[in-house]
């Protein structure tokens, strides 16, 4: 399946269903509501172009849901040294799901989904909006909590994609050993004692020195490997910086 264009007219009709579920657009193909004054939950909208089994082209639409930590992308955007305005303050989600794993007994392309013609859009938007308010809100609204958003997050995989993030939620739940593991695939040393950095890398090392400083921790920086040393992390992943 290929992705097409966000503009696809059931796309359209899809947000205008979930905006009188309470959502508002923040872009196109994406929702966002307030589950609290720490947490925003959205819904994305992917469009797909696919040929059904009766080998008719259609368009499947494929909703995305997550749940951002306001607080986790403030302190990263303040430790980043970025204004509320700037490109990537908003932060990154590290709890997101595809709408069909919460509705497994449909399959992975749940035929209700898809649509072959621009008159079957608007009771195909009605059916995933539908779809998104009875399973894809109460799952946000049982994550809009600190702890049982930390238990979730720490189950998937985008923290390894967004470590900025995860290793300040990790420090905020006081677990400083895996906030280290998250800054290390950041960036690492060029050499150490003394300790030195790539020019590209500074940034990464402004924010470590930030990040220390407002937690009143030592990242012992001294004693991290340098670049092109292999490094494990756990039984996730084994990395080798360059």
């Amino acid at each position: 399946m290929a992705e097409i264009e966000p503009d696809e007219p059931v796309v359209a009709l899809c947000m205008a269903e979930m905006e009188a579920r309470g959502m508002h657009r923040s872009a196109v193909g994406i929702l966002e509501m307030s589950l609290s004054t720490r947490f925003t939950g959205w819904v994305g909208l992917t469009a797909k172009a696919l040929t059904t089994p009766a080998g008719r082209p259609g368009v499947l639409v494929a909703p995305r849901i997550g749940i951002r930590d306001e607080d986790v992308s403030r302190l990263v955007a303040k430790l980043r040294g970025l204004a509320p305005g700037d490109p990537g303050a908003q932060g990154h989600s590290l709890v997101m799901k595809d709408l069909n794993s919460l509705i497994p007994e449909r399959g992975a392309l749940p035929p209700e989904w898809v649509t072959q013609s621009e008159a079957e859009s608007g009771d195909v938007a009605r059916r995933i909006a539908d779809d998104i308010a009875k399973a894809g809100f109460p799952y946000l609204e049982s994550k809009a909590a600190p702890e049982a958003y930390f238990a979730e997050f720490t189950e998937q995989v985008w923290r390894l994609l967004w470590p900025h993030e995860a290793a300040v939620a990790h420090m905020m739940h006081g677990d400083l050993d895996e906030a280290k593991r998250m800054l290390l695939t950041i960036a690492r040393p060029v050499s150490q004692h003394p300790t030195s950095w790539a020019e590209q890398d500074k940034p990464s090392a402004d924010f470590f020195e930030a990040f220390a400083a407002y937690f009143g921790v030592n990242l012992e920086i001294d004693e991290w490997p340098a670049k092109g040393n292999a490094v494990t992390l756990g039984a996730e992943r084994t990395v080798t910086c360059r």
